[in-house]
């Protein structure tokens, strides 16, 4: 059996150099304002994918909030722009975590999906940002992200799933059903308000992300680590083009002992 351990380190060098690249470019490039956010963001279909996301969180009291997943900060420091939720970006990757401050002033926390130093309840939101399909556990992720949410709070899933209702294995990626991952936050204790699955491909932030993707492969084609991230980018754009897997965004409030449902 993998541990959580070895996991969150194998997803941290996954990201390491890209992340660094990735910060590079953004700041040769001098993007900034909402270029800024698009390009430090890795997610298909976005923003549209969380576009609800801010309303929602306006019908909770403001507070902190994790962003899990957060690699470089965009959503984090996109979501703030646009509520009074204050969000912190948690990644496995020291450059993930490096890329948020110089980008965005985020000061992040650096830590694996599964194994979160957050107290029980302390958080308005949580969004598990692209990162169940990094993971070989959805459960743990869940319920780590569940239990760092306070009662009517608000948990988030942004990320790529499986198109059909099983849940699919491709080299360092778990696809898994939209309705597995919607039942394992009411497992953990949620009501699951809102699924929505949408068009990965299609979203504001695609071309400023295919700029940056262009000029990384232009300044580090040469680098180590650069015919993974290459092939991983293909690999995943193949399973998207053969309609394998598409974009999902599932909305779920941590529920209080008088609201959870009855089993």
């Amino acid at each position: 059996m993998t541990s959580h351990a070895t996991v969150d380190r194998a997803t941290a060098e996954l990201f390491d150099d890209p992340s660094e690249w990735r910060t590079n470019v953004i700041e040769a490039l001098g993007l900034e304002g909402e270029d800024r956010f698009a390009g430090a963001s890795t997610s298909t279909a976005m923003p549209q994918l969380v576009d609800h996301l801010p309303d929602v969180l306006g019908t909770t009291a403001p507070g902190a909030g994790l962003d899990i997943g957060g690699g470089l900060g965009p959503l984090s420091a996109w979501l703030m722009q646009r509520t009074d939720h204050r969000l912190v970006p948690v990644d496995p990757s020291a450059a993930s975590c490096r890329g948020a401050r110089r980008l965005f002033g985020l000061a992040s926390i650096r830590a694996g999906a599964s194994t979160l130093p957050i107290a029980t309840g302390s958080c308005s939101v949580t969004v598990l940002n692209g990162v169940i399909s990094l993971l070989d556990d959805l459960r743990s992720a869940v319920d780590e992200a569940v239990r760092t949410t306070r009662p009517g709070g608000i948990v988030a899933v942004a990320d790529l799933t499986a198109s059909g209702d099983r849940r699919v294995t491709s080299a360092t990626n778990n696809f898994w059903a939209a309705d597995d991952v919607a039942a394992a936050l009411e497992r953990a204790g949620c009501v699951v308000d809102y699924i929505a699955c949408g068009e990965p491909g299609i979203g504001e932030w695609a071309s400023v992300q295919q700029v940056v993707d262009d000029e990384i492969r232009r300044r580090y084609s040469e680098a180590p680590g650069f015919e993974q991230w290459r092939d991983d980018g293909a690999r995943l754009g193949a399973l998207i083009d053969a309609g394998t897997i598409g974009a999902t965004s599932i909305i779920a409030r941590r529920t209080t002992t008088s609201d959870r449902p009855q089993r």
